[in-house]
């Protein structure tokens, strides 16, 4: 019974370290005209958690405590990497790669025999 006991408590000391090491971030994805950007994807910098932004283009994500920045990308911007202060919340602002932004990707095909790819990018 003893051992029982030392073992759950064992078990909630290393759960409560573990708690103690991680927090929080929040925060929202936007374009450079302040609108959201719903599906943007938030990682750890260098890490292995990540989320997916909401329809408002906000996120939670909880991290290492010691994590210094999170990166967010989405389709046709730029990467942008900002550093975590504290609690703050993390605004990240996304613009396009360059040109214009298309990117269209086609790929069908009309036979079991003869299947076809086509690609065009302009920008």
């Amino acid at each position: 019974m003893k051992k029982i006991f030392f073992a759950l408590l064992f078990a909630g000391a290393l759960l409560n370290v573990n708690a103690q090491n991680t927090r929080q971030i929040s925060g929202a994805v936007v374009d450079k005209n302040g609108n959201p950007l719903p599906g943007a994807k938030v990682e750890a910098t260098g890490g292995a958690e990540s989320t997916i932004t909401d329809a408002d283009g906000s996120f939670t994500i909880e991290v290492s405590r010691w994590l210094k920045s999170l990166t967010a990308t989405y389709s046709g911007m730029k990467k942008n990497k900002m550093p975590i202060r504290g609690d703050q919340d993390i605004l990240f602002e996304m613009s396009n790669i360059g040109g214009n932004g298309w990117f269209v990707n086609a790929v069908g095909g009309y036979s079991f025999a003869n299947a076809f790819s086509v690609e065009l990018m302009f920008g």
